[in-house]
This record gives structure tokens, C-alpha cells and sequence, in this order.
């Protein structure tokens, strides 16, 4: 289970390098490009039909009186200037041309560094289960909740990111979970290695917040420098009457794009809530299993602590036994010995008086 933890924190770590590689470039593209104010030349172009956002039908733009542009005063340039800034150009959602200079950014390869693997670690493919087959089980969950919400399919799509993230939390949470009860000794090399990519991690994460919070900051400032030069533009470019009328506009596809939203939400809430389910479903009955194994093993060992004792009592009765059986033959062996010794004192006895009666005899006949 630790070579998984450690194959899931290298691809992690490659993913996070790649993804914060590619927001570094755009986010230095769109930095340069809006901080670059002194080169921006505005030019003016046909309002009405030349531009539209991305909620207005054409039907409604067709519907608004065309301006006079004998009456807008118009930005003019010398062939000087138009050839200079020819090198880029990007076109507002106000009909409006910015040129600008295109950014030279240089690109650098970027080598990733991956950790020694001990010579004591086991080869990768020994593992339970490999990273692709999570993201079949991914496909397979949401192609079944597909199947039974077909109208989730384009919250699924948009959504796949955060989708993503749920999915893979549970799926730590449930191999956390298995490697904590398999029992298997832990290796110390490994342990290390996974909290240093642990504590790699944190740190990456750090760097990303700080990362995304300095890019927001700077997109602020844009878009504020953004909007302040288009309302001077829009000043001598809209009237009253359109103002108004994209007041109302506005109201209303602010209303349209907050239902359309408040439904992808409540879409993308049940999908995530399936896949909870799913892995809360799978993580409970591992738990089930776990406490099962639990139960067995106590009564195992209480049956087997109840066979020793019996058997130990038994061999204590056993051995009583036998120690008074040992006890019985020695009082028999002594009692005997007694016995063996009384008769030989009485025939030793019966000697002595028969030689002393012999002797007397004897002397009586000399």
C-alpha cells in the first residue's frame, strides 16, 4: 500500500508542476498584455454590427437604430502607428480594436526531480490496484449516474474538475482506511518518504494560494484599468435610451444566468452526493468486514485461552494424581523396609540366643 501512496504523490506532483507551468504562461501572457497601457491605441468601429454579447440575439441587435458615425468623433491613425502595433491585436466585447505589442515570453523545460526509491521497496506493478483503473471507476459511476439523470450529462462535463476531487478524496479515504487494518509491518523508508511528500505537497498548495491570490489582484487592477477605458469610449458612443435598455437587458439575463446556475448547482449537488454515497456504501461495509475479522479473532482466542485452561487443569489433575500415587508406593516401601528390618533384628535375635544357650551348653559339659 505505500508504493500506491508514493506512485499517487508522483503523479500528483507531476500533475500540479504541469498544471502550475501552464497557468505561470497564461497568467503572464494576460499580465503583460493588460499592464501594457502606454501601447494601447483604441480605435472605433461600427458599434451595432460589429459587436454583441454573449447573451443578445442578432434579431435584437438588428431591432436598434444604426448611429451616425458623421457624429461620433472618430480616432484616427497614420500608417505609422498601424504598422507598429500590427504585431497583435485583440478585439473588446465593445466593438473596439486594442493593439498592442505581442509579448515575447521565453519558454524553459522544466525537469522534475522524482525521489530515490529504496532498494527495499517492492516494484510498482505488485500493487492492489494501479491509478488508471480509479479513473474507470470514475467513468463507470458517472456513466451509470448518466444513465439514470440523463439532463446531468452537461453538469458532469462542466463540472468534471470538482467531480475529480470528490472522487479521489474518498478513494484516499478508503485506502487509508484498508492500509491502517491490513497489518503489515511498515517500512521506515517509505513512511519517510510519504510524509516528505506529504509535506511537499502542503507546501505546493501554499505556493498555488499564494500563486492564484496574486493573480487575482492583478486581474482586478486590469479589469478596473479595463472598464475605466471603455466607459470613456461608451460616453460619447451610447445614448440614453440604450443605456436603459441594457439596464433591462442586463436585469434580465442576470435573472435567466442565476436560474440557469442555481439548477446546474442542484445538479452537480446530487451527482457529488451519488458518488458519496457510493464510496460511504463501499467504505461501511469495509468496516463491516474489519469489525467481523474483529469478532472472529476475539472468540478465536477466547476459545483458545478456554482449551489451556482445560488442558492445564487437566494436566494439574494428572500430575496430583501421579504425585499421590508416588507418595502411596513410597509410604508402601518405607512400611516394608520397616517391616524387612523388624524381622531380621528378631532372627538376628533368635541367633544370638540360640549361640548364647549352645555356649552355656558347652560349659556345662566341660
Amino acid at each position: 500500500m505505500s508504493a500506491i501512496s508514493e506512485e499517487f504523490l508522483i503523479t500528483q506532483e507531476h500533475e500540479s508542476n504541469n498544471s502550475s507551468n501552464h497557468e505561470d504562461s497564461l497568467t503572464g501572457k494576460l499580465g503583460i498584455m493588460l499592464h501594457s497601457s502606454n501601447d494601447i491605441i483604441v480605435e472605433n468601429a461600427d458599434f451595432f454590427k460589429g459587436s454583441s454579447n454573449e447573451n443578445t440575439d442578432m434579431d435584437e441587435v438588428d431591432e436598434l437604430f444604426s448611429s451616425n458615425n458623421d457624429s461620433v468623433q472618430r480616432l484616427e491613425l497614420d500608417e505609422h502607428n498601424r504598422i507598429k502595433y500590427k504585431s497583435g491585436e485583440s478585439y473588446t466585447s465593445l466593438g473596439t480594436v486594442v493593439r498592442h505589442e505581442a509579448p515575447k515570453i521565453p519558454h524553459h523545460k522544466i525537469k522534475i526531480i522524482k525521489p530515490p526509491r529504496p532498494q527495499s521497496a517492492k516494484p510498482r506493478n505488485y500493487s492492489i490496484k494501479p491509478l488508471e483503473n480509479f479513473n474507470k471507476d470514475l467513468s463507470i459511476c458517472l456513466h451509470h449516474i448518466v444513465k439514470k439523470h440523463p439532463d446531468y450529462d452537461k453538469v458532469i462535463k462542466i463540472e468534471k474538475n470538482d467531480l475529480e476531487k470528490l472522487f479521489y478524496k474518498k478513494v484516499k479515504e478508503f485506502k487509508n482506511l484498508l492500509e491502517d487494518n491490513l497489518g503489515n509491518s511498515v517500512n521506515p523508508i517509505k513512511e519517510k518518504l510519504r510524509i516528505k511528500n506529504r509535506q511537499k505537497e502542503k507546501k505546493r498548495e501554499e505556493i498555488r494560494n499564494k500563486i492564484r491570490e496574486e493573480e487575482l489582484d492583478r486581474i482586478k487592477i486590469s479589469n478596473k484599468k479595463y472598464k475605466e477605458n471603455y466607459r470613456k469610449v461608451l460616453k460619447n458612443l451610447v445614448e440614453v435610451t440604450l443605456k436603459k435598455y441594457q439596464t433591462i437587458k442586463m436585469i434580465e439575463d442576470m435573472t435567466i444566468n442565476k436560474e440557469i446556475e442555481k439548477k446546474k448547482n442542484q445538479q452537480k449537488k446530487v451527482v457529488m452526493e451519488n458518488i458519496k454515497n457510493l464510496y460511504d456504501d463501499k467504505i461501511q461495509m469495509l468496516k463491516e468486514k474489519i469489525n467481523e475479522r474483529k469478532m472472529y479473532k476475539a472468540l478465536r482466542d477466547y476459545e483458545y485461552k478456554v482449551i489451556f485452561s482445560e488442558a492445564d487443569k487437566y494436566r494439574k489433575k494428572k500430575q496430583k494424581i501421579a504425585h499421590e500415587k508416588n507418595k502411596n508406593l513410597l509410604k508402601k516401601q518405607v512400611e516394608d523396609i520397616k517391616l524387612e528390618s523388624k524381622a531380621e533384628e528378631e532372627s538376628i535375635h533368635k541367633r544370638i540366643i540360640k549361640l548364647y544357650k549352645n555356649s552355656i551348653k558347652s560349659m556345662r559339659m566341660v
